[in-house]
């Protein structure tokens, strides 16, 4: 039980003056040495939680925080250090109460922060996200973002992997339509959208803006028509090295069909293997009675028409 007399400036081991004695009087003192090197036990719970009521409120002073800051300059961590501190925090957020309380305990001190503080907060984390290309290192660093990404994604389950997805989706719904990956289709999805329209009239509609979400993917094109299918289009660039036949896989888990039409197949020369593509795909072959020329004909002039 804490003594009213010993709190605060009535404590004299708080005095400048008993605290210098302290320090004098233990100088050379070799009591303790013995136990160096030796690891100790882990704190009981209930050790930790009087530690945690302890510090709760304290604030280091900026002098304090300054002696931090030069004490920790310039230290390299070893490997085999950086690999238990990573561990440890993926065993950390494993716990869901633990990541539940990080997340009251972050909205909790953001909302104390002026909008000086955050705007201070946020500014570097703009710039250092901004022209990594540019910037010596840059590649390594994206590379390096991504494998962690990876593992990180590979240590959780499928059903971890299927809730996050959902959460996100609906995150984005929630949010509007300025939030979302995109809210309009763009040139080359809406030539493929022409394509769509002209052989499979009314069967197919544009659901990359969000409207649907299977999984934790979002379809650029689902059949409206009672079929369970769904055509994606990939772009030469930014896909470039993905798998497809994992973005298939994961609809199929689901009962969708999926079709992959990439970018450089809606070129003019490639025209006419699309057609065949896209009617290989979908069970409603000649839609409109058109004969297969005339319809080549009419998506290579769609093809050929620059999108708005």
């Amino acid at each position: 039980m804490r003594r009213p007399w010993l709190l605060r400036e009535n404590n004299p081991a708080k005095r400048p003056e008993v605290r210098e004695k302290i320090r004098l009087a233990k100088l050379g003192n070799t009591c303790g040495r013995g136990n160096k090197g030796k690891k100790k036990a882990p704190p009981s719970e209930a050790t930790r939680h009087k530690l945690s009521l302890a510090q709760k409120g304290k604030q280091r002073s900026l002098e304090t925080r300054t002696k931090i800051s030069q004490a920790l300059m310039g230290r390299k961590l070893s490997e085999g250090h950086k690999r238990s501190l990573s561990l440890g925090q993926h065993r950390r957020f494993s716990d869901p109460k633990e990541r539940e309380k990080i997340g009251r305990n972050n909205l909790a001190y953001w909302g104390k922060l002026t909008n000086e503080k955050r705007a201070a907060i946020i500014k570097p984390l703009h710039e250092s996200n901004r022209d990594w290309s540019s910037r010596p290192g840059g590649d390594a660093r994206r590379r390096a973002i991504s494998v962690s990404n990876a593992r990180a994604w590979g240590l959780k389950t499928p059903e971890e992997r299927h809730q996050i997805g959902c959460k996100a989706a609906t995150t984005a719904m929630s949010r509007g339509s300025k939030h979302l990956p995109k809210t309009r289709p763009n040139r080359p999805e809406k030539k493929l959208w022409r394509l769509l329209a002209t052989l499979f009239p009314n069967s197919y509609k544009y659901t990359g803006a969000g409207e649907v979400w299977i999984g934790n993917r979002n379809p650029d094109f689902m059949n409206v028509n009672g079929r369970k299918a769904v055509v994606e289009l990939w772009g030469d660039y930014w896909h470039a090295g993905d798998d497809p036949e994992r973005l298939t896989q994961h609809y199929h888990q689901y009962g969708f069909s999926c079709l992959i039409v990439w970018e450089h197949e809606l070129a003019t020369e490639h025209a006419p293997a699309l057609v065949d593509k896209l009617t290989g795909f979908s069970e409603e072959y000649e839609p409109r009675g058109y004969p297969t020329a005339h319809r080549r004909s009419i998506c290579k002039s769609l093809v050929t028409e620059r999108g708005t």
